[in-house]
């Protein structure tokens, strides 16, 4: 049994979600009232970012908020590690299928979690520069390619705008090196 530290009630152990470094390996909010401060650190996050002066996603939000913040762009550059291949590659947390994302924040909250290519991208060009909203995968959409086929990488010189259909023809094969 363990005490919520917000709701102050006695729960099993199994209604907190686990902790790499507490000691007994728990959160101390119970996941009903870590729920409750998620879903309020993200309505404040949706607030601050609707009052940002740029029209497009959450996410193309964020990046704006991140490319003009410091501790945004010091954060991104520390994860970042030159490879021999030409490669500067995000060394940070990974989606599923090997892009970096990086989490934009402003103090405690989490903006979005961003793609880390799309943010290089639009360090290095400016903001305007970043092909902006969801793909959906329409064929006519713009994105951003990975002319090494390496979806961890940063470098702007190996990245370009292109239609999404134009990115899909694109891909190397499955089977390639």
């Amino acid at each position: 049994m363990k005490i919520c530290k917000t709701c102050n009630e006695t729960k099993p152990f199994d209604e907190f979600s686990n902790h790499p470094t507490t000691a007994d390996k728990k959160y101390p909010d119970c996941k009903e009232c870590q729920s409750g401060k998620m879903a309020e650190l993200y309505k404040q996050g949706a607030l601050f970012l609707s009052s940002l002066p740029v029209d497009g996603s959450r996410r193309d939000k964020a990046i704006f908020w991140g490319i003009n913040d410091k501790h945004s762009v010091k954060k991104f550059i520390k994860k970042l590690v030159s490879q021999s291949n030409g490669c500067i590659e995000y060394n940070g947390c990974k989606t599923h299928n090997g892009y970096g994302a990086l989490a934009i924040r402003n103090g405690s909250i989490v903006l979005s979690t961003v793609k880390a290519h799309r943010f290089a991208f639009a360090l290095a060009n400016g903001f305007d520069a970043l092909p902006k909203g969801e793909t959906g995968n329409r064929s006519d959409t713009l994105v951003i390619n990975h002319i090494c086929h390496n979806r961890a990488c940063c470098n702007p010189d190996h990245l370009e705008v292109m239609t999404h259909a134009k990115n899909v023809a694109y891909r190397r094969p499955k089977n390639a090196a």
